[in-house]
Order: C-alpha cells, then sequence, then structure tokens
C-alpha cells in the first residue's frame, strides 16, 4: 500500500489485519460525526442549466432547510455539489442527516412541499448513497 499517511488508523490497522480495532475507532468517528449506522443520511441532487436561477432557488431553500434542524435532523446545504457542473448542467446538493427513516423522510417531504421547482430545475433524492459526488 503506498500512502502519504502512512500512521492514519486505517492504514495502521489494515496492516496488522486487525478489523476489530479498525471498526472501533471508525465507528466512533461514525458516532460523533452522525453517520451510518448511527445516523441515516439522505442527497437531494438539484440540477439546471441557468446558473441565476438554480442559485436563487437555493437561496430560497437555504431557509426552509434551517427551519427544518432540530435534535434528530442536521441539514448540511444547500451548496454546490464537488462537481459543479457536468453535461452544461450546474448541481448543488441537500445532505440530510437524521436519527430515523422516519425523520428523513418527514425532511425530504417538508422540502418537496415547501418550494415548487422552477421549470429547468430538476432534483434527484438518494436515501442512503453510497457517495456524495
Amino acid at each position: 500500500i503506498q500512502t502519504y499517511n502512512p500512521e492514519h488508523y486505517a492504514i495502521v490497522n489494515a496492516s496488522r489485519q486487525d478489523f476489530k480495532a479498525f471498526a472501533t475507532e471508525e465507528l466512533s468517528y461514525r458516532r460523533r460525526l452522525h453517520y451510518p449506522p448511527y445516523f441515516r443520511l439522505a442527497r437531494v441532487l438539484y440540477q439546471g442549466i441557468d446558473l441565476q436561477e438554480l442559485s436563487a432557488f437555493m437561496s430560497k431553500l437555504e431557509g426552509l432547510c434551517r427551519n427544518l434542524e432540530n435534535e434528530d435532523t442536521q441539514i448540511l446545504g444547500p451548496s454546490p455539489a464537488p462537481f459543479a457542473k457536468i453535461n452544461q448542467q450546474y448541481r448543488f446538493h441537500v445532505i440530510i442527516k437524521a436519527r430515523t427513516a422516519r425523520h428523513v423522510k418527514t425532511a425530504i417531504a417538508a422540502i418537496e412541499q415547501a418550494e415548487r421547482l422552477p421549470k429547468g430545475i430538476f432534483a434527484q433524492i438518494d436515501i442512503d448513497p453510497a457517495m456524495l459526488m
């Protein structure tokens, strides 16, 4: 294995083939950061050709997202997606971290009902995404 960070716990534990130590440390981080398996994730990806229109819609959505947050639900974004433009489509996303699937569903329903998508803007919902790119 080549790495710039040979001291990282994942590399150290992999070299020792110590899955239990790796899992203990990884799960500790996941619990503190509200990631699975302790919390559920969802990603709502918004895409559109007109950056100005998409940005305006994201500004409206931001206030709603702040109002949906509570001790069971954390919302990150809206923010530009890691690949902010693909095939002439600008991309923003909202990441939902929630204690249960029911909380995820409630947050997504509130987002969908609060703001109608303008023409030319499309949303894609991914529950328990494998990656957030």
